[in-house]
C-alpha cells in the first residue's frame, strides 16, 4: 500500500515538473514588454537579399521571416560607414548631432567614441525598466582603452570585437591571443594578427572545446554565444544586440560554407556570395532558438545592414547587383550607401508579408524600442517611434527631413524631404538635387530647374549640422584629420 502511495505521489511530482516544462516552451506573458532581438549586417546592399529581389544569393531564413513580418523599403543607415551608422543606431540622433560622424581613429581610444552625456539605447533600458542587455558582435565605439566599452554603457553582456588602437590586419578566422603558457602575446605580434576578442571587457582566450578546430570563424562563435545567452530562459526580457562582421572585408569564408563552388563565377565573389548566406545562416539559427524556447510570440526579431555595399579585394557590387538601381555604394551619400534593407517579425502583432514605404533611419530605433519597451526616450533625440507602422496602425508622426554628413574623402552633406533629395560636396562648391519618385537612381541632377526647393533644402542642412571638434563639416570650424592606419 503505501508503496503504491509513493508511486503515485512521484507520478504526480514528474508530472508537475513535466507540467512547468511545456509551460515553459510555449509560455505567453502578456504582463512583460517583448525581447528585441536586433541583428545588423556589416556593408550588405539594399538587394543582397532575395526578399529584396537578389537572385543569385540565397538568404531563405531572412526572406521567411520578411514573409512572415514586414519589409520597409524606405530605410535608411545612420551613415555610408561603420562607426556613425551605430552611433547614430544607439543615440537616436543623425550624424548632424550625434558625436561620431566618421571611421576616424586614434592611439589612446580607439575609433571615436559616443559622447558619455549621451545615453544609449542599453543604457535607457537598463535605467528605465527590467532589459537584460547584451552586445555580441562588432562593437566599434571605443576602444580597449576607452572609457566607452560595451560594458560601460548598459550593456550587461558583451562578446566580440572593440576597436582596437592599433588597426591589425583583419581575418574573420580567430587567433588565440595567449600563448601555450597562458601569457598574452606581445602587441607588435597581436598587431600582425588581428585585432583581440573581448569578453565582458576582458581579454578572450578560446576555450577548450574551440581550440582543435583550425578554421573558426569569429561571427559562428559570435552566434554560439549569443544562443548560450537566448537559452538562460531569463525572467526578464532581453535586449539582444547582434553586431555581425559579415559581409565586410577581408572577402574569406570558412570552406565547408563554400556554398557556391560549382558556380561559373570568380572565386571572389563565390566566397562573397557564401559569406551573405553565411549570415543568412546565422539569422536562422537565432530566430529557430527564439522559437525553441516558445518565446516567438513576446520577441521582435529586426534584420538591417549598417551602410550600402563595398567593392573590394576582388569583389564588385554589381556582380550581384546589390544595389539594384541604387547608385553609389559604402561612403557615397547617394542612395546606394545609404538606403538599407530592412526586416522585421513578430508573431501576433506585426500582419505577415507587410510591405511599407514609410520613410525611416537608424535614429529612429531608439525611440522605437522605447515605445517597445514602453518607457519615454530622451527629448535630445532625433529619432521618431514607427512603432506603429509595424503594428499596422497609423503613423502620424513622421520626418520633416533625415540628414547625413560625412567628413572622409572630402566633405558631404545630404538630406531627403518627401521625394525630394539634395547632396552637398562642399570641397567642390557643388550641389545636386534629385526626386527620388522620378528618379530613383539619382541621374539626373535638377538643382538648375527648381532653385527654390534647393535653396530650402540647403537651408536644412545648416539647421541640421552641430559643429563637432573631431569631425570638422566645414573650414571654420578647423582641418578634418584622417584616421591614423
Amino acid at each position: 500500500m503505501y508503496s503504491t502511495i509513493i508511486f503515485s505521489i512521484a507520478l504526480l511530482v514528474i508530472g508537475f515538473f513535466s507540467s512547468c516544462s511545456n509551460v515553459n516552451k510555449n509560455r505567453k506573458n502578456t504582463d512583460r514588454p517583448p525581447n528585441i532581438v536586433f541583428i545588423l549586417a556589416d556593408d550588405m546592399g539594399y538587394t543582397e537579399w532575395g526578399c529584396f529581389g537578389q537572385d543569385k544569393i540565397k538568404t531563405p531564413n531572412i526572406d521567411k521571416l520578411a514573409s512572415q513580418g514586414i519589409m520597409f523599403t524606405n530605410h535608411y543607415a545612420g551613415s555610408t560607414v561603420c562607426a556613425p551608422s551605430r552611433s547614430a543606431l544607439l543615440s537616436g540622433q543623425h550624424t548632424g548631432h550625434t558625436s561620431v560622424r566618421g571611421n576616424w581613429r586614434n592611439m589612446e581610444n580607439g575609433v571615436a567614441q559616443i559622447s558619455r552625456g549621451t545615453p544609449t539605447i542599453a543604457e535607457i533600458l537598463k535605467d528605465n525598466s527590467d532589459y537584460e542587455t547584451a552586445l555580441y558582435g562588432r562593437w566599434h565605439l571605443g576602444g580597449e582603452k576607452s572609457t566607452n566599452q560595451p560594458s560601460m554603457r548598459g550593456f550587461d553582456y558583451s562578446f566580440g570585437k572593440l576597436s582596437s588602437l592599433y588597426k591589425g590586419k583583419n581575418s574573420y578566422f580567430i587567433r588565440d591571443m595567449f600563448d601555450e603558457n597562458g601569457k598574452h602575446i606581445s602587441e607588435d605580434k597581436y598587431k600582425a594578427i588581428g585585432e583581440p576578442l573581448y569578453e565582458n571587457g576582458h581579454y578572450y582566450t578560446l576555450e577548450d572545446k574551440y581550440k582543435d578546430n583550425p578554421f573558426l570563424y569569429t561571427d559562428e562563435l559570435v552566434t554560439d554565444k549569443a544562443l548560450d545567452f537566448i537559452r538562460k530562459e531569463h525572467d526578464k526580457p532581453f535586449f539582444l544586440y547582434m553586431a555581425y562582421s559579415l559581409s565586410h572585408t577581408p572577402i574569406e569564408i570558412v570552406e565547408s560554407k563554400q556554398l557556391y563552388g560549382n558556380q561559373d563565377w570568380p572565386e571572389e565573389e563565390k566566397t562573397f556570395a557564401s559569406m551573405v548566406s553565411l549570415f543568412d545562416e546565422f539569422v536562422g539559427q537565432i530566430t529557430r532558438e527564439i522559437e525553441e524556447q516558445g518565446l516567438s510570440d513576446e520577441t521582435i526579431i529586426v534584420v538591417t545592414s549598417d551602410n550600402g555595399p563595398y567593392s573590394a579585394d576582388g569583389h564588385l557590387c554589381d556582380f550581384f547587383d546589390s544595389n539594384g538601381s541604387l547608385k553609389g555604394e559604402k561612403r557615397d551619400l547617394y542612395e546606394g550607401g545609404i538606403r538599407v534593407p530592412f526586416v522585421a517579425s513578430w508573431k501576433g502583432k506585426i500582419a505577415p508579408g507587410t510591405i511599407s514605404d514609410n520613410t525611416s533611419a537608424f535614429w529612429d530605433y531608439l525611440p522605437t524600442f522605447c515605445d517597445i519597451a514602453q518607457i519615454e526616450p530622451p527629448s535630445n533625440i532625433d529619432g521618431i517611434s514607427f512603432l506603429p507602422t509595424l503594428l499596422g496602425k497609423e503613423q502620424e508622426q513622421s520626418h520633416e527631413y533625415l540628414y547625413w554628413e560625412f567628413t572622409e574623402g572630402g566633405p558631404k552633406q545630404a538630406i531627403r524631404k518627401g521625394d525630394w533629395k539634395a547632396i552637398r560636396f562642399l570641397s567642390e562648391n557643388k550641389t545636386e538635387l534629385y526626386n527620388l519618385t522620378s528618379d530613383i537612381g539619382e541621374n539626373h541632377d535638377v538643382s538648375g530647374q527648381y532653385p527654390e526647393r534647393l535653396s530650402e533644402l540647403m537651408k536644412l542642412m545648416e539647421e541640421a549640422h552641430q559643429k563637432s571638434e573631431l569631425f570638422p563639416l566645414y573650414d571654420s570650424e578647423g582641418k578634418f584629420k584622417d584616421r591614423l592606419d
